[in-house]
């Protein structure tokens, strides 16, 4: 025979009060203590993703501040013919000629080119490409053109590439 459940019974009853305690239990735990955390939690990685963006501008202003180390020092096309005549000079390039190209502008920046015509040897025009690209400022060789030029079979000559020389047309700017 089956039994009746009657709430008036003391075991029923103490099985209410303990599901509904259970209950009032689970419903405060979520309110006074997830909720909350779950709340800081959200704060926090809120708070992290802002320092991390702030992070990548303070690397981001880091690296404007470096390449702008890289521009030439003076808004003056004389520096860079200063320059160039210095390289050119510490490699043993003798300048013919340098012809001022029109000067293009990519804003905020102008660039501004020149033409420089000298005889060289094949390694003397290495060495000094090297000193270009090796410069702390942005100093860009945009074109070589090269002419062979006959053999010179002078005794005087010691170094046997001094006897390759080519007429050397480059074509070399900066950033202003």
């Amino acid at each position: 025979m089956k039994e009746q459940i009657s709430l008036k019974d003391p075991k029923i009853q103490a099985l209410i009060i303990v599901v509904g305690i259970g209950f009032i239990t689970y419903i405060t735990a979520q309110n006074l203590i997830l909720k909350p955390a779950k709340n800081n939690i959200t704060k926090l990685k809120a708070k992290l993703e802002h320092i991390r963006i702030e992070n990548e501008i303070a690397g981001i202003y880091k690296e404007i501040a470096s390449s702008e180390k890289s521009l030439p020092p003076q808004n003056d096309q004389s520096w860079l013919l200063t320059q160039v005549t210095a390289m050119a000079k510490q490699n043993n390039l003798n300048i013919e000629y340098i012809e001022p190209l029109p000067v293009k502008q990519i804003p905020p920046y102008s660039y501004t080119p020149f033409k420089i015509k000298t005889t060289c040897s094949f390694v003397e025009l290495a060495q000094f490409v090297k000193s270009v690209e090796s410069s702390r400022y942005i100093i860009n060789i945009e074109s070589v053109k090269l002419d062979s030029k006959e053999s010179v079979s002078e005794p005087s000559k010691k170094d046997a590439e001094k006897k390759n020389l080519a007429n050397v047309e480059i074509v070399i700017g900066t950033i202003y």
